[in-house]
Formats: structure tokens, sequence, C-alpha cells
């Protein structure tokens, strides 16, 4: 048995925001219906240091968001951040072909969730999550203003925008996943 092909996988199943907004569909195995790449996208990663840093975010804030939410609302709050977190990568990089892969923008609505929900809550040496997340946060936004100021809303290796539009969507969409006590 043969271990898959990374290329293939990911030009298979990344979405690309050129090929989402000219209407290109892919022959298989991509998915049918082209937009369906924007949920095959968030499973896919680029290598295993990418899963690593993805679990170190999400094991820091999302069981806190998830016993908050329950189960099923969880799941569909990760999704909606991802989509929305790719929904601003296209919006902003609406001619990029390069293939956007990972859970990234997904998981940075759980950590903007986190951050609405338990601003004052100790996350990494004792610091409180407003200071750590609001860093990162911080440095996704200005880091992708400054590629849209050098006129690229994209480069290899970081999609700041999905980062960006994952976290707002948790910031903004969190009230409304919450458990009603």
């Amino acid at each position: 048995m043969r271990a898959p092909d990374p290329d293939a996988l990911v030009a298979a199943f990344a979405y690309v925001p050129y090929d989402l907004t000219a209407g290109i569909v892919l022959g298989p195995p991509s998915p049918p219906w082209p937009p369906l790449t924007i949920l095959t996208a968030m499973f896919v990663h680029a290598s295993a240091v990418h899963v690593a840093l993805n679990l170190l975010f999400f094991l820091a804030v999302a069981p806190a968001i998830e016993a908050a939410c329950g189960h099923g609302r969880f799941l569909v709050l990760y999704l909606f951040a991802g989509t929305c977190a790719a929904l601003a990568q296209i919006a902003l990089a609406p001619h990029s072909h390069l293939p956007v892969i990972g859970a990234s923008g997904a998981i940075a609505g759980i950590m903007g969730a986190y951050l609405v929900s338990y601003p004052t809550a100790r996350v990494v040496f004792g610091l409180p999550a407003i200071v750590v997340i609001g860093a990162w946060a911080l440095a996704q936004f200005t880091s992708g203003l400054a590629l849209i100021t050098a006129g690229a809303a994209s480069a290899p290796g970081t999609a700041y925008a999905a980062h960006a539009g994952g976290f707002c969507a948790g910031v903004l969409a969190i009230g409304l996943f919450k458990k009603r006590t």
C-alpha cells in the first residue's frame, strides 16, 4: 500500500480562489461542486508540522468552547468559521491561483470565540487570553494588511485573510452558538 501523494491531495481538495470565482470544475477526485473544496480544504494539511501547530492552538481553546456550545453547535461553529475564513481569503484574493489548505481559519474562529467568552482566562505562561490571542490576531491583521498595501492579497505559505476572516466569524458568532442556560 502506497502513501497518498501530498501534491495530489492538495490539488484535489484545496480551494483555489481563482477556480471558485471563475467557476472552474476540476475532475475527480475533486468534489463535483467546486465550493465543496472550501470544506475539504479544512481537512488537508501541508505537513506534520502544519497539523501539529493547528492542533496546539486547537487544544488550547477548543475544549472550553465545545463545553460552552455542546458538540453539535461546536461543530457547526467550527465549520462556519472555516467557511467564513475561506470566503474572506477569496474576497481579498479572487484571482489567486495559490491553493489554500488547512484548518487555521476554522481554528482562528474558535480562538475568537474563546477570546470573547474567556478574555481573562490564563492560556500560555500564565498570560490572559486577551494578551495571547489578541497579539496573535493583531499579527494576522497587520501581516494581511501589509500584503494588501503591497498589492498582493495573498502570499505562499500563510492565508492571513483566512485567519482574520475566521477569527472575526468566531468573535461575532459565538453568542449564537453557546448553549442557553
